[in-house]
């Protein structure tokens, strides 16, 4: 019996001597884990992310062309017109049976249109002047002046007609023609008797 005993009190001071001689195991090394590592916190609802910036390339700019300057056109100038009573013909006129005159013409010719013309003359026993158209003539009986263009204005719209005239050498005539113009003729000749009947007046044709 005194020897089961020492048995067990030798073991059991074996036992506690090998459990102080193991010493406590070290501490794994490593990260701290009590400090979290800093970290990006997200982006939260509401904050936009930072914008990526773009990389932009720019064109050549290409000045803009101006087309060619053009010279405006100029129309054709139209010469004024003359003041009225104007001398726009004067001269030397023959007029005869077949060859009437048109005397808004400068010379006076025959127009190829009848009714533009304003004089013929014909044979009738004696020369007879004979306004043609819208023309319409007096004879102008003041002998003591020419009649001028005022004179000649004063009468031929009140008292001229379109009916034919007795010539005689030195009768003054103040007619206003188709186109509106006055004009004066006064006798200088009268010859032939039949077609070939002419007058030869000295003419001032006016303007309108």
């Amino acid at each position: 019996m005194a020897a089961v005993i020492g048995v067990v009190g030798t073991y059991l001071v074996n036992a506690n001597n090998d459990t102080k001689a193991t010493p406590p195991a070290a501490a794994a090394q490593g990260p701290d884990s009590s400090k979290a590592p800093e970290s990006q916190a997200p982006a939260t609802a509401g904050e936009s992310a930072p914008a990526t910036p773009t990389a932009t390339t720019s064109e050549p700019t290409t000045p803009p062309t101006t087309p060619p300057t053009t010279p405006p056109t100029t129309p054709p100038t139209t010469p004024p017109a003359k003041p009225a009573g104007t001398v726009e013909w004067q001269g030397a006129l023959a007029i005869t049976y077949t060859d009437p005159k048109d005397l808004d013409s400068a010379p006076p010719v025959e127009s190829e249109i009848n009714v533009r013309n304003d004089f013929s003359v014909y044979p009738f026993g004696d020369h007879m002047l004979q306004p043609e158209g819208e023309t319409k003539a007096l004879v102008w009986k003041d002998a003591s002046k020419v009649p001028a263009y005022a004179d000649c204005a004063g009468v031929v719209d009140t008292l001229g007609t379109s009916t034919e005239m007795k010539l005689t050498t030195g009768l003054v005539v103040c007619a206003r023609t188709n186109d509106g113009r006055l004009a004066r003729l006064t006798v200088k000749e009268l010859t032939g008797q039949s077609s070939d009947t002419t007058g030869i007046f000295d003419v001032v044709v006016w303007s309108r």
